[in-house]
């Protein structure tokens, strides 16, 4: 599946609520993670310290900066990040 957003911050989980429902992942918490892209630097934040987060195979303790082509592994979930460009 591809997602287009045109939000600032974009959060990720396994509840109804988050943008980005990924349900099928049974390691995937109500609540997983959120990308913000706010600044011109687009970041994956970890705020709610969920241990089965990486950015290019480096575990994602608080937050990590994102480029273009960026691998997302969410608990057994696999995401690629781009940007516009």
């Amino acid at each position: 599946k591809q997602f287009l957003f045109e939000s600032n911050e974009i959060t990720f989980g396994s509840m109804y609520k988050n943008d980005i429902t990924l349900i099928k992942d049974p390691k995937i918490p109500e609540y997983a993670f959120k990308i913000n892209t706010e600044s011109s630097t687009p970041f994956v934040v970890n705020d709610a310290y969920f241990s089965y987060l990486e950015v290019d195979n480096i575990n994602v303790e608080t937050s990590q900066k994102l480029n273009s082509g960026s691998i997302i592994t969410v608990g057994d979930t696999v995401l690629k990040f781009f940007t516009k460009e």
